[in-house]
């Protein structure tokens, strides 16, 4: 792991120092998850931290996420845990498999 230092915490965009709180909502609009994150940070590797993480009683069945959160890691990841991964993934037509 690399160690933290401070010119990789500051955001380019605000030009300051900045976090991300990624708050997981269920479908009734309850929250059940949320971690704070670096703004320098890709969103894709903490999808999963609040599928697997959560401490509450909901049955999960299926995630989806925006265009950040997703790789083929993910999908795979989410298939061994037997749940839907459902990304919203942006210009889908331009995408190549």
């Amino acid at each position: 792991m690399r160690p933290k230092v401070l010119q990789r915490t500051c955001s380019t965009r605000f030009n300051d120092f900045a976090l991300e709180f990624h708050s997981f909502v269920a479908d009734n609009y309850a929250p059940f998850y949320s971690r704070a994150i670096e703004c320098t940070d890709h969103d894709a590797p903490f999808v999963l931290d609040g599928v697997l993480y959560h401490e509450c009683d909901l049955d999960l069945l299926e995630h989806y996420t925006d265009s950040h959160g997703y790789t083929e890691i993910n999908f795979a990841a989410f298939d061994m845990i037997a749940m839907r991964f459902c990304p919203r993934i942006r210009s889908l037509h331009r995408q190549r498999i």
